[in-house]
C-alpha cells in the first residue's frame, strides 16, 4: 500500500515538474525576445552617438596638431579648434593669436585631402 502511495506521489511530482519546465521554457523565450528587442533599440540609439563623439575627438586632435604646426611656422600661438566639420569639406574652424594678441580665425585640415591650415575668409 505504501509503495502505491509513493508511486502516485512520485508520478504527480514528475508531472508537476514537466509542467513547470514547459512554462519556464516559454517564459525564457519570451524574455530572450524582449531582451533582444531592447538591446537592438538601445544599440540603435546609443551607438551612433558614441561613434560620432569618437570621430569628433579624432577630428579635433588632428586639426589641433595641424594648428600647432602652422602656428610654429608662422610665429602664432595656437588657441583651439572646434570638433565638427559643419559643411563636410575637410576643414575645421580654429583660432590662434599673433604677436599683438590679436585673434586670427583659421581653417585647419583633419583629413588626408589637406595637411595644414589656412586663413578663414569669412
Amino acid at each position: 500500500m505504501s509503495l502505491k502511495i509513493v508511486m502516485k506521489v512520485f508520478f504527480w511530482q514528475k508531472i508537476n515538474l514537466n509542467n513547470l519546465k514547459e512554462e519556464n521554457a516559454g517564459l525564457a523565450v519570451w524574455q530572450l525576445l524582449l531582451i533582444i528587442v531592447f538591446a537592438g533599440i538601445v544599440s540603435y540609439l546609443i551607438l551612433p552617438q558614441f561613434i560620432q563623439r569618437q570621430n569628433n575627438q579624432v577630428t579635433r586632435r588632428v586639426a589641433t596638431e595641424n594648428l600647432i604646426l602652422f602656428a610654429k611656422e608662422n610665429s602664432l600661438t595656437p588657441l583651439e579648434c572646434e570638433g565638427e566639420d559643419n559643411n563636410n569639406d575637410g576643414w575645421i574652424q580654429c583660432r590662434a593669436e599673433d604677436t599683438n594678441q590679436e585673434k586670427i580665425n583659421l581653417q585647419c585640415a583633419y583629413d588626408q585631402r589637406h595637411s595644414s591650415c589656412k586663413l578663414n575668409k569669412n
